[in-house]
Protein backbone atom coordinates (compact mmCIF):
# COMPACT_ATOMS: atom_id res chain seq x y z
CA UNK A 1 0.00 0.00 0.00
CA UNK A 2 1.26 2.97 -1.10
CA UNK A 3 1.29 6.24 1.69
CA UNK A 4 -0.09 9.62 -0.22
CA UNK A 5 1.87 11.16 3.09
CA UNK A 6 4.79 13.43 1.86
CA UNK A 7 7.95 13.99 4.17
CA UNK A 8 8.74 17.43 4.09
CA UNK A 9 12.63 17.90 2.70
CA UNK A 10 14.78 18.66 5.40
CA UNK A 11 15.44 22.92 5.73
CA UNK A 12 18.65 22.17 6.88
CA UNK A 13 19.46 20.43 3.34
CA UNK A 14 18.28 23.43 1.35
CA UNK A 15 20.08 26.43 3.37
CA UNK A 16 23.46 24.14 2.68
CA UNK A 17 22.11 23.83 -1.08
CA UNK A 18 21.87 27.62 -1.25
CA UNK A 19 24.86 27.88 0.50
CA UNK A 20 27.06 25.66 -1.37
CA UNK A 21 25.56 27.51 -4.49
CA UNK A 22 26.59 30.51 -3.73
CA UNK A 23 30.29 29.38 -2.84
CA UNK A 24 30.62 27.65 -6.04
CA UNK A 25 29.74 31.10 -7.83
CA UNK A 26 32.03 33.54 -5.44
CA UNK A 27 34.75 30.76 -5.93
CA UNK A 28 34.31 30.82 -10.16
CA UNK A 29 34.64 34.42 -10.26
CA UNK A 30 37.57 34.35 -8.12
CA UNK A 31 41.07 34.13 -9.09
CA UNK A 32 40.91 35.34 -12.62
CA UNK A 33 44.35 37.25 -13.80
CA UNK A 34 44.25 39.89 -16.25
CA UNK A 35 46.91 42.15 -18.21
CA UNK A 36 46.70 45.39 -19.61
CA UNK A 37 49.82 46.72 -21.62
CA UNK A 38 50.71 49.74 -23.72
CA UNK A 39 53.76 50.50 -25.43
CA UNK A 40 55.23 52.90 -27.68
CA UNK A 41 56.56 52.59 -30.91
CA UNK A 42 60.22 51.67 -30.63
CA UNK A 43 62.76 53.91 -32.30
CA UNK A 44 64.93 51.10 -33.33
CA UNK A 45 63.73 47.72 -34.51
CA UNK A 46 65.03 44.91 -31.24
CA UNK A 47 66.44 42.84 -34.53
CA UNK A 48 69.01 45.14 -34.43
CA UNK A 49 70.48 44.04 -30.96
CA UNK A 50 72.38 40.22 -30.07
CA UNK A 51 71.66 40.62 -26.29
CA UNK A 52 69.13 41.88 -23.65
CA UNK A 53 70.40 42.12 -20.18
CA UNK A 54 68.19 42.48 -17.61
CA UNK A 55 68.30 44.46 -14.45
CA UNK A 56 66.81 43.83 -10.93
CA UNK A 57 63.91 46.10 -10.59
CA UNK A 58 63.61 49.28 -8.78
CA UNK A 59 60.68 50.82 -6.82
CA UNK A 60 60.18 53.78 -4.17
CA UNK A 61 57.15 52.30 -3.34
CA UNK A 62 57.56 50.80 0.64
CA UNK A 63 54.66 48.73 0.00
CA UNK A 64 56.82 46.41 -2.43
CA UNK A 65 58.36 43.43 -1.07
CA UNK A 66 61.69 43.10 -1.90
CA UNK A 67 61.66 39.62 -3.29
CA UNK A 68 59.44 40.97 -6.27
CA UNK A 69 62.14 43.40 -7.35
CA UNK A 70 64.50 40.32 -7.89
CA UNK A 71 61.96 37.55 -8.61
CA UNK A 72 59.75 39.31 -11.38
CA UNK A 73 62.88 39.62 -13.58
CA UNK A 74 64.25 35.96 -13.20
CA UNK A 75 60.71 34.85 -14.09
CA UNK A 76 60.86 37.51 -17.15
CA UNK A 77 64.19 35.80 -17.88
CA UNK A 78 63.52 32.15 -17.79
CA UNK A 79 60.40 32.99 -19.96
CA UNK A 80 62.54 35.28 -22.78
CA UNK A 81 64.76 32.48 -22.97
CA UNK A 82 62.19 29.50 -23.57
CA UNK A 83 61.35 32.51 -26.62
CA UNK A 84 62.43 31.79 -30.26
CA UNK A 85 63.62 35.64 -30.03
CA UNK A 86 66.57 36.15 -31.98
CA UNK A 87 68.59 37.43 -29.05
CA UNK A 88 72.11 35.48 -28.58
CA UNK A 89 72.26 36.09 -25.23
CA UNK A 90 69.32 37.03 -22.61
CA UNK A 91 70.56 37.33 -19.07
CA UNK A 92 69.90 38.79 -15.67
CA UNK A 93 72.93 40.52 -14.73
CA UNK A 94 75.73 42.14 -16.37
CA UNK A 95 76.49 41.08 -19.86
CA UNK A 96 80.04 41.18 -20.86
CA UNK A 97 81.28 39.58 -23.58
CA UNK A 98 79.08 41.16 -26.44
CA UNK A 99 79.14 44.91 -27.08
CA UNK A 100 77.61 47.69 -25.54
CA UNK A 101 76.75 49.08 -28.68
CA UNK A 102 75.10 45.64 -29.60
CA UNK A 103 72.75 45.03 -26.08
CA UNK A 104 69.21 46.07 -24.64
CA UNK A 105 69.07 46.81 -21.65
CA UNK A 106 65.89 46.54 -19.50
CA UNK A 107 65.05 48.91 -16.79
CA UNK A 108 61.81 48.78 -14.80
CA UNK A 109 60.39 50.09 -12.01
CA UNK A 110 57.49 48.60 -9.90
CA UNK A 111 54.99 51.68 -9.51
CA UNK A 112 52.26 50.39 -7.47
CA UNK A 113 51.26 47.14 -6.02
CA UNK A 114 47.52 46.79 -4.17
CA UNK A 115 46.81 43.67 -1.86
CA UNK A 116 44.04 41.93 -1.66
CA UNK A 117 43.59 42.26 1.68
CA UNK A 118 43.48 45.88 1.30
CA UNK A 119 40.20 47.63 1.22
CA UNK A 120 39.24 51.48 0.28
CA UNK A 121 36.01 53.04 -0.17
CA UNK A 122 34.90 53.88 -4.11
CA UNK A 123 32.43 56.12 -4.95
CA UNK A 124 30.54 55.57 -1.83
CA UNK A 125 31.32 51.73 -1.92
CA UNK A 126 33.02 49.73 0.11
CA UNK A 127 35.89 47.87 -2.07
CA UNK A 128 37.93 44.69 -1.37
CA UNK A 129 39.64 41.48 -3.02
CA UNK A 130 41.64 42.94 -5.70
CA UNK A 131 45.19 42.58 -6.22
CA UNK A 132 47.00 44.79 -8.42
CA UNK A 133 50.55 45.64 -9.83
CA UNK A 134 52.30 48.24 -11.69
CA UNK A 135 55.13 47.78 -13.91
CA UNK A 136 56.82 50.61 -15.81
CA UNK A 137 60.08 49.04 -18.33
CA UNK A 138 62.05 51.09 -20.86
CA UNK A 139 64.89 48.89 -23.35
CA UNK A 140 67.77 51.03 -23.77
CA UNK A 141 70.64 50.78 -25.79
CA UNK A 142 73.84 49.81 -23.00
CA UNK A 143 76.41 52.18 -24.91
CA UNK A 144 74.34 55.40 -24.94
CA UNK A 145 71.20 55.08 -22.81
CA UNK A 146 68.97 55.36 -25.73
CA UNK A 147 65.47 54.21 -24.85
CA UNK A 148 64.66 51.94 -27.35
CA UNK A 149 61.11 50.91 -26.55
CA UNK A 150 58.96 51.40 -23.54
CA UNK A 151 55.66 50.48 -21.97
CA UNK A 152 53.96 49.68 -18.97
CA UNK A 153 52.18 46.46 -17.87
CA UNK A 154 49.17 46.08 -15.17
CA UNK A 155 48.03 42.67 -13.84
CA UNK A 156 44.70 42.50 -11.67
CA UNK A 157 43.79 39.81 -9.75
CA UNK A 158 40.67 39.29 -8.36
CA UNK A 159 41.05 36.68 -6.00
CA UNK A 160 38.15 38.23 -3.97
CA UNK A 161 38.83 36.46 -0.66
CA UNK A 162 42.44 34.93 -0.56
CA UNK A 163 45.85 37.12 -0.71
CA UNK A 164 47.37 33.67 -0.73
CA UNK A 165 51.06 33.36 -2.58
CA UNK A 166 49.95 30.66 -5.09
CA UNK A 167 47.91 33.98 -6.63
CA UNK A 168 50.82 35.94 -6.33
CA UNK A 169 52.79 33.62 -8.30
CA UNK A 170 50.19 33.67 -10.80
CA UNK A 171 49.80 37.61 -11.06
CA UNK A 172 53.99 37.55 -11.51
CA UNK A 173 53.58 34.86 -14.21
CA UNK A 174 51.14 36.70 -16.33
CA UNK A 175 52.54 39.99 -15.72
CA UNK A 176 55.65 37.97 -16.69
CA UNK A 177 54.13 37.02 -19.94
CA UNK A 178 52.63 39.86 -21.03
CA UNK A 179 55.80 41.66 -20.97
CA UNK A 180 57.61 38.72 -23.33
CA UNK A 181 54.46 39.50 -25.47
CA UNK A 182 55.57 42.75 -25.60
CA UNK A 183 59.14 42.37 -26.40
CA UNK A 184 58.30 39.87 -28.91
CA UNK A 185 55.49 41.99 -30.73
CA UNK A 186 58.57 44.20 -31.30
CA UNK A 187 60.97 41.78 -32.50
Amino acid sequence: MKSNIKIPYPKIVLQYKILLLILIILFSSCGKVDTSSYYDKPSKTLRNYSALEITDFISFNPDIPDDVKTLLPSIIENKLINTNLGFQRIKYGSINDISSNNTLVMLAEIKDITSSRDFKFKKGTLQFGESSLSLQMALVQKDTGEEVLSGEVVGFDSTGLFGAKADSDKMLDHIANAVVNLIAANY
